[in-house]
């Protein structure tokens, strides 16, 4: 399943993809299970109806506590944590940091909504290495975002600038959220790299460095676009931190 080209790519470039990896009746199943937490019209078919487009923009405005309700649950549902336990998605990275498909640990998920034309959510430049203090070297670890639907460069697909893995992790500015803006640990670019947006289809899967400097494409067609993201880190690594001492580091 994983290609020479493909593990070539991901030491270059820092990143891979693979189409259809992900079979669109486990989506399917997700979306019925986000149509029931977010209780509203049954109408919609899948996460590319325009109609859920227009209607979740407006839920947004009028009942955001639907919304609020709908990003704090759904990351933990049965439906959600299959998508990364699928055992093609751990095959693959387990192949690409040299770790044990049965021994990963696959966590830190998130389910975004991007609105068209939103700007406060919208991140610059970073690397997820820093969010993320389980592999602080960020060398053993890995994002993994997995499409939802057909998602094309105008909705604000993510830019991969490729190779800038390879320069470890950055210095960052942190910046903190407010009313207008999330809170951000940003990048100021000092080396020009060529860069990369992946337009994708529903079941496809992309996976990154979690070195690797991204950010998110500007939403500016009048469709959202949705996507699930988790984290995946070899616990068996030497760098690894567990969440013990994560959380011992916090109190």
């Amino acid at each position: 399943m994983l290609k020479k080209n493909h593990k070539n790519k991901f030491i270059d470039d820092g990143f891979s993809f693979y189409k259809a990896l992900i079979a669109k009746k486990k989506i399917f199943t997700l979306f019925e299970v986000f149509k029931l937490l977010l209780n509203t019209d049954n109408n919609y078919k899948s996460f590319d109806s325009r109609y859920l487009s227009e209607n979740i923009v407006k839920i947004k405005r009028k009942n955001p506590e639907k919304i609020t309700y709908l990003y704090k649950n759904i990351v933990h549902v049965s439906a959600f944590i299959n998508l990364f336990e699928d055992y093609a998605i751990r095959k693959i990275a387990a192949k690409l940091i040299d770790a044990n498909p049965d021994a990963l640990i696959i966590s830190e998920h998130q389910f975004r909504i991007d609105y068209p034309s939103d700007k406060k959510h919208t991140l610059n430049w970073h690397q997820d290495a820093v969010f993320y203090p389980q592999d602080p070297k960020g060398r053993n670890s890995l994002v993994c975002n997995i499409s939802l639907h057909n998602i094309n460069k105008s909705m604000g697909s993510t830019i991969l600038l490729k190779g800038s893995h390879k320069g470890g992790i950055l210095k960052y500015q942190k910046i903190k959220g407010n009313s207008k803006r999330s809170g951000q640990r940003q990048i100021s670019l000092k080396k020009k790299y060529k860069y990369e947006t992946i337009e994708t289809n529903i079941g496809d899967v992309s996976f990154y460095d979690a070195r690797l400097i991204h950010k998110s494409g500007r939403n500016i067609s009048s469709n959202v676009r949705f996507s699930c993201i988790a984290r995946i880190f070899n616990p068996v690594d030497k760098d690894y931190n567990s969440f013990e001492k994560i959380s011992q580091k916090l109190k």
